[in-house]
């Protein structure tokens, strides 16, 4: 049997991650699970303009804790530990994930495709490839997957 103690949802505070939070928590009471709720601050990005690095404005670190310590609030009965990291998202993810030896993670996917997806890259897709457990993506409640191409039929 498939057994949940700890479950890792990590937050960028998206519709995405809100679907999927819905979810984590809905297994975390069916599993009485621990739920573990990480969100990851980008290092900030960085310009070179005429030889002197300049740090590009980020969002405000401080206003990200206070949104995390908001998610899950309003359930009592869940167990919910919130960690707030620094780092590149997708790593820092698959590093909790270990450190904390959680059985699932449940993460919200934006489902972009094509250029958007190789330029920005996909952080739900490296941790697929690299979890050290299973990974269950959620899309936003309301937008559908993408159309699939028609099959081919086969006359025999």
């Amino acid at each position: 049997m498939f057994a949940l103690r700890n479950i890792l949802h990590p937050t960028d505070f998206s519709e995405a991650s809100q679907s999927a939070f819905e979810v984590a928590s809905a297994l975390a009471h069916d599993y009485d699970a621990e739920l573990l709720v990480c969100y990851v601050e980008p290092w900030p990005a960085a310009a070179v303009i005429e030889g002197v690095a300049l740090d590009l404005p980020q969002g405000s670190f401080d206003a990200e804790l206070a949104r995390l310590e908001c998610v899950g609030a309003d359930d009592p009965t869940l167990r919910i530990t919130r960690r707030a990291l620094r780092g590149e998202p997708s790593a820092e993810i698959i590093k909790a994930a270990g450190e904390s030896a959680v059985d699932l993670i449940v993460m919200g996917t934006h489902g972009r495709g094509g250029l958007a997806r190789l330029a920005l890259g996909s952080v739900a897709e490296t941790v697929l490839r690299q979890a050290p457990c299973p990974v269950l993506t959620v899309r936003a409640a309301g937008h559908p997957a993408p159309a699939k191409p028609a099959s081919a039929t086969c006359s025999r």
